[in-house]
């Protein structure tokens, strides 16, 4: 379904919203969406992902870029952002994605019991809520964690934002894990 001019329309999508400076996204960098397109390319080469959950929709463009890896898309956020589904449609994603909205932790939990995943991407929460996130998905053997150690193109005031997630990833086995800040792949042995 991912067709490679999905990436010039992605980066023009993301010139406007940049130039807004509203975006939020995995992959609004160059250097992440190589780093994301390689890692996720190594991790399907590693297993093929069949029904893919991702925590923290926002405005879809990280979930669009990660069709390319599997057959089907769940993606959960406390908030519906419209602007995804022009996007979508557009492409035809939209039969491959369902959105979710989930407005607290308990409705969150309640869904993902319901779906069947064998991979999960966590960048919902950048607070203690990415340790529910983890308890809820780990179940499925492979996470995918953003914003893990994420270098020197953050500023030193965004370490403490990011703190939850370098402690739950640190403290998961080392050869559970591979690294490629901003990247974290956890695969239960």
């Amino acid at each position: 379904m991912f067709e490679k001019n999905m990436i010039k329309q992605i980066e023009n999508g993301l010139e406007v919203r940049v130039s807004s400076n509203i975006i939020y996204s995995s992959i609004y960098r160059d250097d992440h969406r190589e780093k994301f397109q390689e890692f996720m390319e190594m991790i399907v080469a590693r297993k093929p992902i069949d029904q893919f959950l991702e925590i923290g929709t926002h405005e879809g463009l990280a979930t669009s870029f990660l069709t390319q890896f599997c057959k089907h898309i769940d993606t959960i956020d406390i908030r519906d952002y419209y602007i995804k589904y022009k996007f979508w449609y557009h492409y035809k994603l939209n039969k491959i994605i369902d959105a979710h909205v989930c407005k607290s932790d308990e409705a969150k939990t309640a869904l993902v019991k319901t779906l069947k995943f064998d991979f999960a991407f966590v960048d919902g929460d950048h607070q203690e809520g990415v340790l529910l996130d983890w308890n809820i998905v780990k179940h499925c053997g492979r996470v995918l964690f953003h914003d893990y150690k994420v270098g020197k193109q953050y500023p030193e005031r965004y370490k403490d934002v990011y703190k939850h997630i370098i402690n739950l990833v640190d403290s998961l086995p080392k050869d559970e894990v591979i690294i490629d800040a901003p990247f974290a792949y956890w695969e239960k042995k």
